[in-house]
Parts: structure tokens; C-alpha cells; sequence
């Protein structure tokens, strides 16, 4: 039991506890900066689907009302049966029919118009009106598809020289017969451009699996600077944040695990002294369902600025608290301290007193036993102080006792344990044997008579010693008599000796 350790144990319990509440408090705001991120992500995600599904009903309604019209029908359907110099002629009339029409679809964004005959030849590509013939059938799946079940596919689907989002409904003459299909499509650029539109504070780019893309018959895409796994189209006009986002991420390798593994997320980022909510949806393609590419929005938030001030405010706090249970601490181990001194100190010689010695020794005591160690107990006393204090006066006395104390603490270790027993009695426990404590003793001994004999200012005095093992004593009552006894053989005995 060491008395004057608290204040090294306060200041490790204060430690731990403030280092707890700081790690604490980060979990908890770090758990609502999730819920936030979590909810954004939901948001983007509805942003996305919301513009999806706005191309979805705009598609729709141009093939309902300008596409899938008698006039367009009567002249594809005979496309098929066609030979190759009539199919020119129809696909030419066909063009002549719907060239404004898709002119002004142009305005809205679309920008691909394709017919495709049954076996997924293509008839009329309005872009490049001067090629058709082709399968697309490996080329295509959504149009093979469409073809195949006679149903609408649309979504976002990579294409032999661009991605985009494409919408194929399949063709039906008067008499319900499949004659083919035709697809309106809007490039990524298209998308991004509607989007932006439709949430001002909000900006977009698409990042493409690198695994769909680096395969295309033209490189019109580019490595992303934020992940090696992913590309971007070079006709992208991309934003600066995305340029400069994998320096702003803290942890962009955690990213990209994520983005490996397609999940949708959000991330908080600091750019240009701007708080922003960055989100990565997933895009899967309609026919296999497989992800292939991420749409990534980037949206100021004022959230996020008042969660960080208020984070650092509530840590300016926390912290002063902190200081302030400190000081209490500090003061509380300055009081115990002083308290311990009053109760277990020997004011005068700054030594342990006996009310400290019983408390210990009996700890010790119960180790002892348990863990069968050598614990050896000395008691000294001065021969004849009486007539010390009696010749110089109770100050030189005291003066002999301090001196006494002082050899004391030079002649043992830090672990011994030495305490006043009273008047001139004093105790000594070591963690030695009972032949290393005779030892002990008489040096001790010796050192006191020659340190008095040598020192003019102190009366020369010598000690007598008794000494025992605490090996086989049941109480400390029977080892403070047998100590006793062996103390008062010694005196009785001719004193200035060591009795074990």
C-alpha cells in the first residue's frame, strides 16, 4: 500500500476517464454524421431515379405521339421483307419523314433515333443515316432483347462507341405483328445536363467501369482521377471538385473498397473551405442487372458546417470541463495527500507511523501466506535514550532520532518499509530471508554507532536489534510479540546488538 502514489493514480484514472468520454463523444457524432450521409444517400439515389424516371415518361410520350404513328408504321413495316436497294429507298423516306421531327428532339436532349428490324439488323440510324445493315445482336442485348420478348427495356446500357441512357420499344403494325423496334436514347452528357437542370446546387458526373469501356471500338473515355477502376467520358466537361476529390477524401482507399463493391454511399468533404455531401449511386444495366458504371453528385451543405462548428464548439467544452475536473482532482490528491500525511506520517521525522505500519504489514502479511514469499521483521530501539534527552534536552534528542532515520534510509532499499513504533521504537519489514535480515541489521547497526560516533553536533548512541521471519506466525499480534521478545533478549542481554 503506497501512501503518496494518488496523485500519479488520479491522473491516470483522469486519463483514461477524459480519454473515454473524448472517444465517446466522437463515436456518437460520428454515429449522427452517419445518419445524415445515410439519408443523403437516399436522397441522391431518388434525385437519379427521379431524372431516370423523367426520361422514362419523356421517351414514352415522342413514341407515343410522334413515333408510333400509321404514317411511320406504313412505311417500316415493309423494311423487313425488303431487299437491300428498297430498304435504302425506305429507310431514305422514312428519314425525310421524321428529319424534323428529329431536329427538334435534338432541343430535348435526345439524341439518338434507331430503327431496328426483327433479326436486330439496324434500318436508320438519324446520326449516321447513311449506315444501317449491321446486327447488333451480340453488339446490343437490349435491342436483342426487346426483339426477342416484344417488350420495352430502357436504362442505362453501354453502347459500341457511347454509353447512355437508352429506351427501346418494340414496333407492332395494324394487325399486332412485330415489325421491329426503334430506340430513343440521351447521352451521359444529355443526362447530367437534365440533371443539373433539375437540382441547380447540385452537379454531376458518371464514372464508368473501366472493365466495360476499355474495349470500345473508339477511346473517347478517359482513366478517372478518383479511381483507377473507372472511366470518364473525354466529351464530360468535369467539375473541379472531381479533379481534385481524391485529395480532399481522408480515406479514399475505404472508397474505393466501397466502390468495388458497388454499394451505395455518401462521403462529407471539405473543398475550398465549402462543405459538401458527395454520394456515389450505383448504375446497373436493365438486362443482366450488373453494376457498371456510378453516378456521383456533389451538393453543398449547410448541415454540414453547422455539424462541424457545433463538433467543435461541444469539444471546447468538453475540454474545459475536462480542465476543470483537473483542478478537482488536483486539489482532491493535494488533500488526501496532506490527510495521509496527518494520519500515517511521523510529523516530526517524516517516516511512517504505527497506525500506517499495522495496515500495511497486515496486506503484506496476507501475501505472504498466499504467495509463500520471505518477509522478515525488524524492531530497533535506541539504548538508553532516556539519558539522552535527560543530558542534551528533548531537541537533541529529537535531532539523534532524525539522524537515526537518516542512516536508516541510506542502508536500505526503496521496497523496505520503516516506520516509528514509538518514543524511540522503530520497525523495519523487509522481503528478505531471515539470515539476509540479520545482515541487515547489523549493518545497520554498525553504521548507526560509527554515524553518531563520528558527528560532533549528535550524542553518541548505539540501537539494539531483534529480528524474526514472519514464516510460520499465524497473526501479527504473535509476530509483534515475538519481535518484541527478541528486541528485549537484546537489551537485557547488553544491548548494542542484533537477536534473531
Amino acid at each position: 500500500m503506497k501512501i503518496f502514489d494518488y496523485k500519479l493514480t488520479f491522473v491516470g484514472v483522469f486519463f483514461v476517464i477524459a480519454t473515454s468520454v473524448i472517444l465517446m463523444f466522437h463515436s456518437y457524432k460520428s454515429k449522427k454524421l452517419n445518419s445524415f450521409l445515410d439519408l443523403q444517400t437516399k436522397e441522391a439515389k431518388n434525385r437519379y431515379e427521379g431524372i431516370s424516371l423523367f426520361q422514362k415518361d419523356t421517351s414514352s410520350f415522342i413514341f407515343k405521339y410522334l413515333i408510333n404513328e400509321p404514317q411511320v408504321i406504313d412505311i417500316f413495316k415493309y423494311a423487313y421483307k425488303a431487299n437491300k436497294r428498297e430498304k435504302a429507298i425506305l429507310s431514305d423516306k422514312l428519314y425525310k419523314y421524321l428529319e424534323q421531327t428529329y431536329i427538334e428532339l435534338n432541343e430535348y436532349n435526345i439524341e439518338q433515333l434507331h430503327f431496328y428490324l426483327p433479326n436486330n439488323d439496324s434500318f436508320l440510324r438519324f446520326h449516321k443515316p447513311s449506315e444501317f445493315g449491321d446486327n447488333l445482336t451480340k453488339k446490343r442485348v437490349t435491342i436483342a432483347y426487346t426483339n426477342k420478348y416484344k417488350v420495352y427495356v430502357g436504362g442505362f446500357e453501354e453502347g459500341k462507341l457511347f454509353d447512355g441512357y437508352r429506351f427501346i420499344f418494340p414496333l407492332f403494325d395494324e394487325d399486332k405483328k412485330h415489325i421491329g423496334s426503334v430506340e430513343l436514347s440521351y447521352s451521359i452528357k444529355s443526362f447530367k445536363n437534365i440533371y443539373q437542370r433539375a437540382f441547380k446546387n447540385i452537379s454531376l458526373d458518371i464514372l464508368l467501369d473501366k472493365k466495360i469501356v476499355e474495349n470500345k471500338e473508339l477511346n473517347n473515355n478517359e482513366i478517372s482521377v478518383l479511381n483507377d477502376q473507372f472511366m470518364h467520358q473525354k466529351s464530360m466537361i468535369l467539375s473541379g471538385r472531381v479533379k481534385h476529390l481524391n485529395k480532399s477524401i481522408k480515406d479514399i482507399e475505404k472508397v474505393k473498397i466501397k466502390m468495388k463493391k458497388y454499394e451505395n454511399f455518401s462521403i462529407a468533404i471539405e473543398h475550398q473551405k465549402d462543405k459538401e455531401v458527395v454520394s456515389f449511386i450505383a448504375i446497373s444495366s436493365p438486362i443482366s442487372k450488373k453494376h457498371v458504371a456510378y453516378a456521383v453528385s456533389f451538393e453543398k451543405s449547410d448541415y454540414l458546417g453547422y455539424f462541424y462548428e457545433e463538433k467543435n464548439r461541444e469539444m471546447k467544452y468538453i475540454l474545459f470541463v475536462v480542465f476543470l475536473l483537473t483542478l478537482v482532482l488536483y486539489f482532491v490528491v493535494k488533500f488526501n495527500k496532506e490527510l495521509e500525511k496527518k494520519v500515517y506520517l511521523d510529523s516530526m521525522m517524516q517516516i511512517y507511523n504505527r497506525r500506517f505500519f499495522e495496515v500495511y504489514l497486515s496486506e503484506s502479511f496476507k501475501k505472504q501466506k498466499r504467495y509463500a514469499t520471505n518477509l522478515s521483521l525488524v524492531m530497533l530501539d535506541v539504548d538508553n535514550f532516556k539519558k539522552i534527552n535527560d543530558t542534551y534536552g528533548h531537541d537533541v534528542g529529537d535531532k539523534a532520532l532524525r539522524a537515526l532515520a537518516k542512516v536508516v534510509k541510506e542502508h536500505t532499499r526503496q521496497t523496505d518499509v520503516f516506520v516509528r513504533w514509538g518514543g524511540e521504537e522503530f520497525m523495519l519489514l523487509l522481503d528478505v530471508n531471515l539470515l539476509d535480515a540479520q545482515r541487515v541489521a547489523e549493518n545497520l547497526r554498525l553504521s548507526i554507532q560509527k554515524y553518531t560516533k563520528d558527528n560532533e553536533g549528535l550524542p553518541e548512541f548505539t540501537c539494539s536489534f531483534g529480528v524474526i521471519s514472519l514464516e510460520g506466525i499465524i497473526s501479527l499480534n504473535q509476530a509483534f510479540k515475538e519481535v518484541d521478545a527478541k528486541l528485549y533478549e537484546a537489551k537485557e542481554t547488553g544491548r548494542n546488538k542484533v537477536v534473531v
